[in-house]
């Protein structure tokens, strides 16, 4: 057996999804700072990996009324074109959160 490296530079990965359909793994993490989680996506074809949260410009994303996550990640799962996270709120009780995959962010 021969083991291959599919992510690196995570920070507690705790959650895992794979997405069959359209060739990702997605990958739940604590963000390097804080108690934030990451959430990436990575391409099982090219090994490219993007990041879908938090946001890129995160100043303007703390005031859009969305949840902010907090780790640990609990779970990921990917059901018709959503991916759904169970992680803590900012008020430190758990919750489930829909991403839509095509639009790429929380859906409201």
């Amino acid at each position: 057996m021969q083991l291959v490296i599919g992510a690196k530079n995570l920070t507690g990965a705790t959650a895992i999804a794979l997405d069959e359909e359209n060739g990702y793994v997605y990958l739940g993490d604590r963000f390097p700072r804080g108690d934030e989680i990451r959430i990436q996506r990575l391409e099982l074809e090219t090994g490219e990996i993007e990041e879908l949260y938090p946001a890129r410009n995160a100043i303007v994303s703390w005031f859009d009324g969305r949840p902010r996550l907090k780790a640990p990640v609990g779970g990921l799962l990917v059901h018709e074109g959503e991916l759904y996270v169970t992680a803590r709120g900012g008020d430190g009780l758990g919750l489930v959160v829909a991403f839509d995959i095509a639009d790429w962010k929380p859906k409201d």
